[in-house]
């Protein structure tokens, strides 16, 4: 009956991670904003052998960037040409020239004018965010891509999203949203429309995807209490800039619907506060990194509402379904 399969999937969960819930992430603190988000973006992608703890001390022998190069786009990076333990100045140089060169290449088409291998040995911190920001900046477009592409464009049960996404690129793009993005042929004014179409065309679909897991979730019973809030208030939105979205309850309660086991609902607060809701959005991100979600933003992008961080929040739990 429902009772024994609840009872059961509830094992399951406590099986699959251990008995053991999530703990709130303590690597998100640094210097600047741009460094603690390439940082983490870098951290969540789970290329091989790549873990940083600065993001200009860790990148200045060129291999975390090459290896996040290779992650993004597979086969990017000629690896006869790296030096893949590199001791001294001038093998570090090699790699990082082999970045800049990989980066201006025909894969990625990065605008690196002033950039040279030897900023990045250097630690140069300007250049080194230049070079970061392109490469998050690709990888969250391609990556938002194909979420629709999975999910939504060819998906039979899905039709409304599917329309509302070629509807409303159909003005910025020829192509849907789910097109290639940066495809041989693409100019600069292609791929900015394009981008901007992935951006506007898809959060309709995303949200309506969204609300939907939560509401079926929410029918098999409610999330724990929160400080006295009350659920109905934060189980669906209409837009990425909904004013409980501040409050991060809403990413919460998707988070549980996917899975309702590594929550600690003991840290979770009322998010009354601007340190409550902080602590709340770096709660959120602790959860979705552990459930294995690519984090492209930080948890003050949460507490400010930035749509676009939002939706690629988001998505990226959106992308664990699949």
């Amino acid at each position: 009956n429902d009772a024994n399969v609840e009872s059961k999937t509830k094992i399951d969960h406590a099986s699959k991670w251990g008995g053991k819930r999530v703990a709130l992430m303590q690597d998100d603190q640094g210097s600047s904003r741009l460094e603690r988000a390439f940082r983490m973006w870098i951290n969540s992608i789970n290329a091989k052998g790549v873990y940083i703890h600065n993001l200009f001390a860790d990148c200045r022998d060129g291999l975390v960037l090459l290896r996040v190069l290779d992650k993004i786009r597979p086969g990017s990076v000629l690896w006869r040409h790296v030096e893949r333990r590199p001791i001294n100045r001038f093998q570090k140089l090699a790699n990082c020239n082999h970045v800049v060169e990989t980066a201006k290449g025909p894969t990625f088409k990065f605008s690196l004018v002033s950039v040279a291998g030897n900023d990045l040995v250097i630690g140069n911190k300007k250049l080194t965010l230049a070079v970061v920001w392109q490469m998050m900046r690709f990888h969250l477009i391609d990556f938002l891509q194909r979420v629709f592409d999975k999910k939504f464009k060819d998906s039979g049960g899905t039709p409304r999203s599917g329309e509302s996404i070629s509807r409303r690129t159909s003005a910025t793009s020829k192509t849907s949203a789910a097109s290639g993005l940066f495809s041989s042929k693409s100019g600069k004014g292609r791929k900015k429309k394009r981008s901007k179409a992935v951006f506007e065309g898809g959060d309709a679909a995303i949200i309506e995807w969204a609300n939907k897991t939560i509401s079926k979730a929410i029918g098999r019973g409610a999330p724990p209490a929160i400080g006295g809030s009350n659920w109905s208030d934060s189980t669906s939105i209409r837009s990425f800039k909904d004013e409980h979205l501040a409050t991060s309850h809403y990413l919460f309660a998707l988070l549980w619907a996917i899975d309702p086991y590594p929550v600690d609902w003991k840290i979770v607060t009322a998010g009354k506060s601007e340190k409550e809701r902080m602590l709340n959005a770096r709660y959120a991100i602790s959860v979705a990194r552990k459930l294995g979600a690519t984090i492209f933003l930080l948890p003050e992008d949460i507490i400010e509402r930035n749509p676009k961080m939002i939706m690629t929040f988001v998505g990226a739990v959106l992308v664990l379904t699949t």
